[in-house]
């Protein structure tokens, strides 16, 4: 890629980041849910057609807990929408849940007839789809009238999703891209596991990206120079990271919630604050899933029991990894997946496995699983990986997202979580996933656990499903 976002538009502030940080799932909803909850896909069992929970607390709510306005503006027309689950806590939500423009689009009318118009004379993204610059807009109005209380603030942009179709001038920014790839595009052809197009069109399709990435890029610096004159801004963290990568054939498949190769579940992930070091990189293996302790972390400091999984102990003096921080777990419904500092090893629910050395191949071109010199390595991984799964703690509300690791003795679905004492650790001494989750009281209140009416319709037409 030729572009990848930045935080260089942040005046006078220090930036911190990991230089391996991992999405716990390759598509919005499962990853999203984690970073708001701590917990695995398979703890808080969101996916295609199940909203998350609203058992596991989220940072939304403890932040509201403690005094905090929450504020969310979510530009995803599909998972974005409040039904799944994600405006647990807010105060604020904006979505597209309410406009006339959203509701048009689930309509047979509107994606029949005002959608082709829309792409052939106007623009070929969606015509209920905000950019970076309608979602600024929403946040700036909220800041002008918000109280005087802390605040929490989420955002969630879409400019960086397929079509790919950047704004002027920025859809020139890295070079034009053809007509041809943005039709097909937004025709969403370039979905799953698709033909392999010819060279100069795939080019063409990372340059739309490329060029998506850099308008929000530049979006991202316009809001973060507003908000820098903000009397709060000197006692303001940021955190700029993603719910997913992007794939673009280079294992055969396109967009994203299809497979766990790094492609598509290495993401960045930027800090800036006050008392964060400046310029520096975390050398270990990172989460986005810690988000959730980090954050009640650095917001709510003595006050918070998470401490011990929060990322700001990596820039803390005298800090030494634990073996937790050489695990790091990404899941979907029909694949399982462990990165380790060396390997990237991912189990199928088919029963194929595949290994790489991602450490010398970070491209993931060479498959190890046949090498009879790296079954033990395999054999390994493997019993890491199903230790890890039978001690992360219960409930488990997505079990299904295990159907991936089924060997014969090791039936993770018909075992189910551990049950009785809570207890955070395993015996190796790491805390186990979804400790910093059962720190906090669930919600026992009974809520539904089914998507709005009006988004089940947009489930029926996802081409991903």
């Amino acid at each position: 890629m030729q572009s990848q976002p930045r935080a260089e538009h942040c005046p006078h502030r220090p930036r911190y980041g990991p230089s391996r940080p991992f999405a716990p799932s390759s598509w919005t909803l499962p990853s999203l849910a984690s970073i708001f909850t701590g917990l695995l896909p398979h703890q808080h069992g969101a996916n295609w057609s199940v909203p998350l929970d609203s058992e596991p607390r989220t940072l939304a709510e403890i932040m509201a807990f403690h005094g905090y306005e929450t504020a969310a503006f979510n530009a995803n027309p599909a998972y974005g929408l409040r039904g799944w689950g994600i405006a647990q806590g807010f105060e604020v939500y904006g979505d597209e849940s309410s406009s006339l423009r959203h509701n048009l689009a689930a309509a047979l009318a509107g994606r029949t007839l005002l959608q082709p118009l829309y792409e052939s004379t106007v623009h070929y993204n969606s015509f209920d789809r905000r950019d970076a610059r309608e979602v600024n807009r929403d946040v700036l109005r909220w800041v002008q009238t918000r109280s005087s209380r802390p605040f929490f603030l989420f955002l969630n942009y879409f400019d960086a999703h397929y079509p790919y179709a950047a704004a002027p001038p920025f859809d020139q920014h890295f070079g034009k891209v053809s007509d041809v790839v943005l039709h097909r595009a937004a025709s969403f052809e370039y979905r799953g596991h698709v033909p392999k197009p010819p060279a100069q069109e795939r080019a063409s399709l990372v340059t739309a990206y490329d060029n998506s990435l850099a308008f929000l890029d530049d979006q991202v610096g316009r809001l973060l120079q507003v908000l820098s004159q903000s009397p709060d801004w000197s006692n303001t963290f940021v955190i700029i990271t993603s719910d997913h990568g992007e794939a673009f054939g280079e294992h055969g498949s396109y967009g994203h919630g299809v497979d766990l190769f790094h492609e598509v579940t290495r993401v960045p992930l930027i800090f800036f604050g006050p008392g964060i070091p400046a310029g520096r990189r975390i050398a270990a293996l990172s989460r986005t899933r810690s988000l959730f302790a980090t954050v009640l972390d650095l917001a709510l400091e003595r006050y918070t029991p998470v401490g011990r999984a929060s990322l700001r102990r990596y820039w803390t003096p005298l800090f030494k990894p634990e073996g937790v921080d050489d695990l790091v777990l990404s899941e979907l419904m029909t694949v399982v997946s462990v990165t380790t500092p060396e390997w990237h090893y991912l189990d199928y629910a088919t029963g194929r496995t595949e290994l790489f050395r991602w450490q010398t191949d970070p491209e993931e071109k060479v498959d190890l699983a046949e090498n009879p010199q790296y079954q033990a390595t395999q054999r390994e991984l493997h019993g890491l990986l199903v230790e890890r799964l039978k001690n992360s703690l219960g409930p488990w509300h997505g079990s299904d997202y295990l159907l991936a690791v089924t060997r014969p003795g090791e039936d993770l679905i018909g075992r189910g979580p551990p049950t009785g004492k809570r207890d955070l650790f395993s015996r190796n001494g790491d805390r186990r996933v979804g400790a910093s989750q059962a720190a906090f009281p669930p919600d026992k209140s009974p809520r539904p656990r089914r998507p709005l009416p009006s988004d089940q319709e947009l489930i029926n037409s996802l081409p991903y499903q």
